[in-house]
């Protein structure tokens, strides 16, 4: 399987199971998954992609350097939080972490696709 290939295997994915949330929560009638937004289930899938085309592409280190940028743009938002709002939950900190993750995770997952593909 080429290089373009999986790219597009892997946004097929997404646009698919982007779709199945979406028409469960129109037509079905499930309260747990009414609270449940599309974009969630791109922090689970988008680190599981981007190790599938460092794994492809023998580029093992990109993998290890996207959790590391991902991990200290997370304790940067965290530290600016705390420092702005003096009171933090659990909850607020849960949710500043997975809000992050899905902006930062896609667009490292872009640039994990030019730099693959370059």
């Amino acid at each position: 399987m080429n290089l373009t290939a999986i790219i597009f295997l892997q946004v097929i994915i997404l646009i698919v199971l982007e779709g199945l949330i979406w028409f469960g929560k129109s037509r079905l009638q499930v309260s747990w998954l009414k609270a449940v937004n599309e974009l969630d289930i791109f922090p689970l899938l988008i680190p599981i992609f981007i190790g599938w085309l460092a794994q492809i592409t023998a580029k093992t280190n990109l993998f290890v350097w996207v959790l590391m940028i991902w991990i200290i743009v997370i304790l940067f938002m965290l530290i600016w939080r705390a420092f702005k709002t003096a009171k933090l939950s659990y909850r607020q900190i849960g949710i500043l972490i997975w809000r992050t993750s899905d902006l930062l995770l896609i667009i490292m997952w872009l640039a994990v696709i030019i730099y693959v593909l370059i």
